[in-house]
């Protein structure tokens, strides 16, 4: 359980740039009744993402 203590979340610059070539790949290859689905879940990944960075304390603005 310490270990998960431990771990960071990565910047959002990071999340970012991960979350705009998944955009990009899901766009070229994804089709079908998953399309939307996958973008539902990296919406709402980035929402997430947003809002644990924001109320971290660490004094960053997202």
């Amino acid at each position: 359980m310490d270990h998960l203590q431990a771990l960071q979340l990565p910047s959002m610059a990071n999340f970012n740039a991960s979350f705009m070539y998944c955009n990009q790949i899901s766009e070229k290859q994804c089709g079908g009744p998953s399309k939307q689905n996958y973008e539902q879940r990296l919406t709402k990944a980035v929402h997430l993402a947003g809002c644990a960075l924001s109320s971290n304390g660490s004094g960053r603005t997202v």
